[in-house]
């Protein structure tokens, strides 16, 4: 398959062929360097920014041996602005790679392969796609298996439900035979608590041939054979070469052979016919880029507001209130907080204000009866949450970290 890519959104596929480690730098007392974890999902990614150095770095550097710009890279990657020349943007939007599989090793022996709900049924809905690779609703403890799970806990429970697993298998480019699992979103962190693999590394002082101090690590590793999907946004009328080579090596530790991973367009059709079918209404779906712009505008408008200290911490405490207590959870404890049934003209606080405008951004809905009645139907499973739903709470976390974190204190 050709890293060639036509104007549009497009799913790329990263399939991790040696274990990797994208590192987060707060370590804890039994591991150095743990891997880095989705905030809502808290499951690993391949961080965007990492996949775009990595592919911006296979055609070169931003210039060539002359001083000049490298045209190869620029016209992918756009190049900055050096004060004779004004800078190109970007023509390609890298999302960051979303989990969709890992190998979980069985209690009984034998390997089994997890497909996580929660981010697949998110970049389907992104992506504006639809088909059999949309799985069932599970609940948070909820999995499908096409083999009785030797070992399984009273905290998960198996679905009656069923689903296209060879559908869903050429979307990850594995085999679908075997032992599969389709896991809810908790179902899904027991499994990777399972799969992920820890490594002690040390260095030897080339010199003497001993090992140096204080060089002892022990590293966080995503096994090899997971699968990640990244939302791509190509904005070039003529195709667009993302690399000149699909094996690419990702993540820390690279001189040990770790991160070695091969990358894909999820889009062409596999098993003779297309992976996805475009529907008449996908024009209506909301795009990553459209969610990003969005969101972007509406956290600069909140500025240096009175709302705004309320806001960035409703940011950062969402994902870990959406962990502990599901999304009924989390929406109920923002719409007790907003009082959608309380009028303007009896006198709203800051931190009213600050979370009806986070629902507002969030359900796209300005009108406190509508987005009341969507909010309950989400809570009490009525209804389903927009289609560009987890993708705002993702951007308004990040431009809350960004654009609304209080300055630090600086003591005298």
């Amino acid at each position: 398959m050709s890293m060639e890519l036509t104007r549009g959104s497009h799913l790329l596929r990263i399939t991790l062929l040696t274990p990797a480690n994208f590192g987060s730098t707060s370590g804890s007392p039994a591991i150095d360097r743990p891997i880095s974890v989705d905030v809502f999902q808290e499951l690993p990614y391949v961080p965007g920014s990492s996949l775009r150095g990595v592919l911006a770095g296979r055609k070169g550097n931003v210039r060539n041996e002359t001083g000049g710009f490298n045209n190869s890279r620029t016209e992918v990657y756009g190049s900055p602005d050096d004060g004779l020349n004004p800078g190109v943007p970007s023509r390609v939007v890298l999302g960051d790679g979303e989990i969709l599989c890992f190998p979980v090793p069985l209690d009984g022996g034998g390997m089994a392969r997890v497909f996580a709900a929660a981010p697949l049924t998110k970049m389907i809905r992104i992506a504006g796609w639809t088909s059999s690779l949309l799985p069932p609703r599970l609940k948070h403890q909820e999995y499908l298996a096409t083999f009785v799970l030797p070992g399984a806990t009273t905290e998960l429970r198996q679905s009656s439900a069923t689903i296209d697993w060879q559908a869903i298998s050429d979307l990850a480019g594995t085999d679908p035979s075997g032992n599969l699992i389709m896991a809810g979103r908790e179902a899904a962190k027991v499994f990777w608590r399972k799969s992920s693999e820890t490594r002690t590394l040390t260095a030897v002082d080339a010199m003497t041939g001993i090992v140096k101090d204080g060089s002892l690590r022990v590293i966080e590793l995503i096994p090899a054979g997971t699968v990640f999907l990244s939302f791509v946004t190509v904005s070039s009328d003529t195709p667009l070469l993302l690399a000149d080579d699909q094996l690419v090596q990702l993540g820390g530790w690279e001189s040990t052979g770790f991160g070695y991973a091969w990358i894909e367009n999820a889009a062409e059709p596999t098993g003779g016919g297309p992976i996805f079918v475009p529907t008449h209404g996908a024009a209506s779906v909301e795009s990553e880029v459209s969610v990003m712009k969005r969101v972007f505008q509406a956290v600069q408008g909140v500025g240096a507001s009175e709302e705004a200290p309320v806001i960035y911490s409703l940011c950062r405490e969402l994902g870990p209130r959406w962990g502990a207590s599901g999304i009924g959870g989390a929406l109920g404890f923002c719409l007790a907080k907003a009082k959608l049934a309380a009028r303007p003209e009896t006198g709203l606080s800051c931190e009213t204000r600050a979370y009806r405008m986070f629902l507002q951004v969030l359900f796209r809905e300005t009108d406190e009866g509508a987005l009341m009645s969507r909010v309950q139907g989400v809570i009490k499973g009525h209804q389903q949450a927009p289609p560009a739903f987890e993708a705002t709470l993702v951007w308004l976390s990040r431009y809350a970290e960004i654009l609304l974190k209080p300055p630090k204190l600086t003591l005298r």
